[in-house]
């Protein structure tokens, strides 16, 4: 069974959010997942509702 974490990139969150994703991925999820640069992320995971999101999110 694959042990590497499956790297996340986030796009439309503040620093505040990616930092409660950070303590979930390291805490509840048993670091399963790592935020990483968007560049080098496997899944991305957006905030369509976020100021410009729809724009970042076509870019």
């Amino acid at each position: 069974m694959n042990r590497e974490p499956l790297t996340v990139g986030v796009l439309g969150f503040n620093e505040r959010s990616r930092s409660m994703f950070e303590l979930y991925f390291s805490g509840e999820c048993h670091n399963r997942y790592l935020l990483v640069r968007l560049e080098a992320a496997q899944v991305t995971i957006a905030d369509l509702d976020a100021v410009d999101g729809r724009k970042m999110l076509d870019e």
